[in-house]
This record gives C-alpha cells, sequence and structure tokens, in this order.
C-alpha cells in the first residue's frame, strides 16, 4: 500500500537538504528546507567545487525550475498557501478562526474578566473587548457578517454576549435560565438568526434568536425529559421554509421538528415501535432530509450497555427499520451511510433499507464526501488509520502517520510532525481525493492546527500563532 507522506531526500552537495513533495506517478515538487529539517548526520559543505560541477548545479537550477512552471501550468487546482500573518500570544490563549479574521480571548485576565480581540488576515487588530465572566469552555463564534457571541459564565449564571463584529461593542446579553451549563448553539444563520438550545433538570427550551438584538422570534418550552439532535452540523446549513428542522425526542416517544426559520413551522408525532422511556438509559435523535435515527440506549453507564437504532421516515414518520447495535452502540449519519459504533468496530449500513454493507475493526468513522476516515482514538501512528471507501470499505489510502482536523464539510487538514519533531508538514485531503496534497513544513511549528477551508492556524510551542492562506 502507497504511504502518501513527505519523504527526506539525500544531502545535496552543499550539505543542504531537500524535501521531496509528492507520490509516485505523480510530478514531484522539491521544496528547499532550513537547517533545522535537515538530518543530524549530513555532510560538512564542500567548500571547492570544479568548474564542471557549477555548470552541472546551474543546469540542475533550471531544470527544477523549467518542471515547476510546467507542473504549476499543467495542475492549477493543486492548493497553494502563503504566509499572511503572526501572532505573539501564550498557549493559554484560546483562538477561533474564520475565513475572514481571527477571534483570541485570554482567560488569564482577573477571574472575573474575558479579554477578546480581533484581527483581520492583514494581521491588524480591529478591536480588543473585556467582558465580564470566564470560563474554561468560553468560546467566541462569529454568527453573520455583524455579530460575534461569547459565552461566559457571570456570577455563575451562563451568559451570551452578542458583539458588534466591526467595533465589538456589546450589542446584547442573554442569560440562560435553564441552567445546566452554557446554552448550546445549534446553529448560526447567515441572515442573523440562532439556535439556541437550553437544558434543564426537568425542563427545557429551544430559542430562535436575533443575533443582533438578541430577542427571540419564537421559543418552544419543552417540559420533561428531552434530547435534541446534537449530531447534526447546522451551521453548514442554509434555513429557508422548506429546509432542516431541528428534531427533539422525549422519553415518551413523542417526537418533535421546528423550521430553522423565523416561522417554525411546529410538527409533533408519536413514534411507533420504541421502547417505554423508563427501560431506556438515553435516547438521543439525528436526521438529515429523508431519514431520522432515533438510538436507544439500555443499560447502567459505565457498565454493560445495548443499544438500539430505529429509522423513520422523515415525512410520515413510518418506520423503516430497527437494528440492534450491541455493546455500547451508537448511530450516526456519516454521508449517504449510517455509522454504527461498537465495542466490536464499525458497521456501515444503507441507510434505505438497515442492511449492512461492510465492517470495519474501527473506533472512529470521520467522514469526508462519501468516503471515510477510520482508525483508532490514538495518536498518529499508533493504529492503522486510513482513508476508504463508504460504499464498499476499501482501503484508499493510509493515513497513520497525520493528526487529523476537520477544515469544513468537504475537507480535512493533516498535520504530521517532520522527522526529529523540529516541525511539521501541512496537508489537506479533499473529498474527492485519493491522497493528501502536501501544502508546506514549517519548522517550528507544533501539532496544534485548526483550518477553514481556505484559512489554516498553527501554534508554535512559545505560543506564537502563524496563520496561511490556501487558495
Amino acid at each position: 500500500m502507497t504511504r502518501s507522506v513527505p519523504r527526506r531526500l539525500p544531502a545535496g552537495d552543499d550539505g543542504g537538504v531537500t524535501s521531496e513533495v509528492g507520490l509516485p506517478g505523480s510530478t514531484v515538487t522539491l521544496i528547499e528546507l532550513g537547517d533545522d529539517f535537515a538530518p543530524a548526520d549530513r555532510s560538512p559543505s564542500t567548500r571547492v567545487r570544479s568548474v564542471r560541477r557549477q555548470a552541472r548545479n546551474a543546469f540542475a537550477v533550471v531544470l527544477i525550475f523549467v518542471l515547476l512552471v510546467a507542473t504549476a501550468s499543467a495542475a492549477p487546482g493543486t492548493p497553494r498557501i502563503r504566509e499572511i500573518l503572526n501572532l505573539p500570544g501564550s498557549t493559554a490563549d484560546s483562538l477561533q478562526l474564520y475565513d475572514d479574521g481571527l477571534y483570541v480571548w485570554d482567560n488569564r485576565q482577573p477571574v472575573s474578566q474575558t479579554q477578546v480581540t480581533s484581527y483581520d488576515l492583514a494581521g491588524r487588530m480591529r478591536w480588543r473587548q473585556v467582558l465580564p465572566g470566564s470560563g474554561p469552555d468560553s468560546s467566541v463564534l462569529q454568527t453573520n457578517r455583524e455579530t460575534i457571541v461569547d459565552a461566559n459564565f457571570v456570577d455563575g449564571d451562563a451568559h451570551l454576549i452578542g458583539l458588534d463584529k466591526q467595533s465589538g461593542a456589546k450589542l446584547w446579553d442573554h442569560i440562560a435560565t435553564y441552567g445546566n451549563g452554557y446554552p448550546y448553539i445549534a446553529m448560526v444563520d447567515p441572515r442573523g438568526r440562532m439556535l439556541v438550545y437550553e437544558a434543564g433538570r426537568n425542563a427545557s427550551r429551544l430559542q430562535w434568536l436575533d443575533t443582533r438584538s438578541g430577542t427571540a422570534i419564537w421559543t418552544e418550552q419543552l417540559d420533561g425529559n428531552w434530547s435534541p439532535d446534537f449530531l447534526t452540523d447546522f451551521t453548514a446549513l442554509v434555513p429557508s421554509q422548506q429546509g432542516p428542522r431541528m428534531w427533539v425526542v422525549s422519553r415518551t416517544g413523542e417526537i418533535r421538528g421546528f423550521r430553522l426559520d423565523d416561522r417554525e413551522d411546529p410538527v409533533s408525532h408519536m413514534l411507533a415501535g420504541l421502547a417505554p422511556g423508563a427501560t431506556v438509559y438515553d435516547r438521543g435523535v439525528t436526521a438529515d432530509g429523508s431519514t431520522i435515527l432515533v438510538t436507544d440506549i439500555f443499560g447502567t453507564f459505565p457498565y454493560r450497555q445495548n443499544a438500539v437504532v430505529h429509522a423513520y421516515d422523515v415525512g410520515t414518520f413510518a418506520p423503516r427499520w430497527t437494528a440492534d447495535l450491541g455493546d455500547n452502540g451508537a448511530a450516526t449519519l456519516c454521508g449517504p451511510h449510517v455509522c454504527a459504533l461498537t465495542n466490536a468496530g464499525v458497521n456501515v449500513v444503507d441507510l434505505a433499507n438497515g442492511s449492512v454493507l461492510w465492517s470495519v475493526h474501527s473506533e472512529v468513522a470521520f467522514p469526508i464526501g462519501r468516503n471515510l476516515v477510520v482508525g483508532p482514538y490514538s495518536a498518529p501512528g499508533a493504529g492503522p488509520q486510513r482513508l476508504v471507501d463508504g460504499d464498499t470499505g476499501r482501503v484508499i489510502t493510509d493515513l497513520s502517520d497525520w493528526t487529523i482536523t476537520a477544515d469544513g464539510q468537504s475537507s480535512l487538514l493533516l498535520v504530521q510532525p517532520t522527522r526529529g519533531y523540529l516541525g511539521v508538514w501541512l496537508a489537506r485531503l479533499d473529498a474527492d481525493a485519493t491522497r493528501p496534497s502536501v501544502l508546506l513544513a514549517a519548522a517550528g511549528i507544533s501539532t496544534r492546527c485548526q483550518a477553514t477551508p481556505h484559512i489554516i492556524a498553527c501554534r508554535a510551542i512559545d505560543g506564537t500563532m502563524t496563520v496561511w492562506r490556501t487558495n
């Protein structure tokens, strides 16, 4: 099996090290690396060169230049990357990255404060704001072109604080009245809306908020024990009157759906075939445009638990199929299929009829287009991690040496330490690709990276943050 990882070439005549970025059968690109990427046993620089060797080296440089030009013209889709920003920082800072800028928030202020700083992609500071409250999980969320939201604990209460994106001015302060932790922001809408779920012990609520004013456009009170769809990535969806719904399911078997729009258009139904709520340890729900999946967990955590998944038609609520997942099972939608994870591994299930398409001994199934990345919950290189065909399970590429980060719905950022751990290789794997595209080798950078479809940010050990833009 071909390993799509960077390879090191022998040291050149001048002692420099050239790293080969390419794959068998593809054009090879040569990137000159600094001393930090050289092997420890490289030969000393040759001080005396003959005229013949100089001519040969000059010819090689010209040849490589011609090949690079030809490669660039022949492969216009090859990812390009350039550094656009380098910020001082601390490993205690938290970073939120977007295609039009980034936000850094610092909880090292006094206990009652959090400092938020906004930068554009030219490295210019837009604004800095000190907010009341703090918390290890506080985060900055961009909601649209006008507003961002900061989540903080203030005097024991969970708050959502809206800020003007351009000036940092405080717009509103929303207090979660059903406080079992931070409100869950299920999705944001570029039109200036967001869906917030607040959970309490015996009641919860869903609110559709205006992000500019913080006011609720609609509110749904949910009495009793309800579970919302925490698995669907609503941030990738654009709401409309015919668009997706947020589904919630109760222990009694009732399911409710609310349109992600100013007109919520609620629907409700009692699902057939579910076990009595008193016998269920936990019940979860997720859905796409055609199917609702409800998973029941039986038993007592952390002891042996059995899971059963039920599939229903999203329009009629008619039962489609039921599958017993076995010990400690869970089901989620992964691309066009269902990924059923159990102690034994992953079963990839046909969404239409519940039949098992293929299985693999794995703890992770991460969708990328129609394909999946499967592997262990472990450090890179500690176990097999592969890109496989989602329909058949056929191995496409070995990714065992890479740390993987999602950078959107259709690509993955791959990070791999260089030899000697003096930096990292950065690569990208797109949904339709069979191998990673190596972007660059970055000296002094750790594997703590995050990405959007067009921006990559990584930390150095000293806390410095470097940001790159890709095409």
